[in-house]
């Protein structure tokens, strides 16, 4: 069997497409659409590839959780291909949730009008607060409820993918690793609470500013005790439940993450055994270091690892990667990223 990567640079945003062939069978997958405004430039990377497959659009669609930067190009890239799309998995809270929840991402004042700012600001009571994260953008999930919407109004398969959900006839190949149902469950509480969506996300953007006094560690030569020691946000709830999914290709593990937190692996069924020794990795949240510690990749081992990221990529994270003899490529540093094996 055969895999390439393709990873186009997004900057904060995740848009994979995966190609796998095994024998005269192909299959192809796009996880995660990146912003809106990505949405071209993916479907310009899919399309050659559709092509030489002979297929009309992607195989399965996978969305790991409704960030705008990870679901804003999926609704048109859906529009673009319609019911030639094969199934989508995605999480599908309810939609009037989803049209009540708030939620504040990478930044503030580049996609929203200054009077959408001025009512949510009201609507949360957050003025007294405000100013001091005026650089941090408050972001609807309109994205992911006109997905869903348009979804539930096509006649596109959708599967709400939990540990242990597999592609018929890749069985053995793709599979869910996280999050489990009860996992999932656990965090639908704070997902339908807007006040404490728009709570969590302030308290992490006010992480932005990067500490200073484990840097001394990093410039000694230390960067993995960097990682582990530098004071971490809390990661999202929204984060936390991003759908994580192992491909297995000749024996050999490739491992996509989208923003998972590092309690979202830990409560991954057989932990920390289901995600030993794999080969690939695509490292979770853009390279911040909020979702990866040295314990985690001691356990992963990755051979190889992507990063599609820019300002979020924490060097200690990168450089902890390096300590660690893995070959590490960032879309920051070396653009649009290509993996082929073997």
């Amino acid at each position: 069997m055969e895999i390439k990567i393709e990873m186009p640079n997004i900057g904060d945003g995740d848009a994979i497409i995966v190609h796998l062939k095994r024998g005269l069978e192909d299959l192809v997958v796009l996880i995660d659409g990146g912003n809106a405004k990505d949405a071209d430039k993916v479907i310009q990377k899919l399309d050659p590839i559709l092509t030489k497959t002979g297929k009309s659009g992607p195989d399965l669609v996978i969305c790991t959780h409704y960030d705008s930067d990870h679901i804003g190009g999926l609704k048109k890239i859906a529009q673009h291909y319609q019911n030639k799309i094969g199934t989508v998995w995605v999480h599908k809270p309810n939609i009037e949730d989803l049209q009540k929840t708030i939620s504040t991402s990478n930044d503030l004042l580049q996609h929203r009008k200054s009077e959408e700012v001025n009512a949510l600001k009201q609507l949360f009571l957050l003025e007294e607060n405000y100013s001091s994260f005026q650089n941090v953008l408050l972001e609807s999930y309109n994205d992911m409820a006109e997905f869903v919407d348009f979804l539930i109004n096509t006649s596109i398969p959708t599967i709400e993918p939990f540990t242990g959900c597999q592609y018929p006839g890749w069985e053995e190949v793709i599979m869910v690793l996280g999050p489990s149902e009860s996992f999932y469950k656990t965090l639908l509480p704070n997902l339908k609470n807007s006040k404490s969506q728009i709570g969590e996300q302030l308290l992490y953007e006010s992480f932005v500013n990067k500490p200073r006094g484990m840097k001394t560690l990093m410039m000694m030569g230390f960067p993995c005790q960097t990682l582990d020691k530098t004071p971490k946000a809390q990661v999202t709830t929204v984060n936390q439940s991003s759908i994580i999914i192992s491909i297995v290709v000749n024996r050999n593990k490739f491992l996509f993450t989208g923003d998972a937190a590092i309690n979202s692996f830990k409560e991954i069924p057989g932990y920390p055994d289901t995600i030993k020794d794999i080969f690939w990795l695509k490292v979770a949240h853009h390279g911040s270091r909020n979702n990866s510690s040295s314990e985690l990749f001691n356990i992963m081992r990755p051979k190889y690892a992507f990063v599609s990221g820019d300002r979020h990529i924490d060097q200690e994270v990168i450089d902890c990667l390096k300590e660690k003899s893995v070959n590490v490529k960032t879309t920051r540093d070396d653009n649009d990223l290509s993996f082929k094996y073997p």
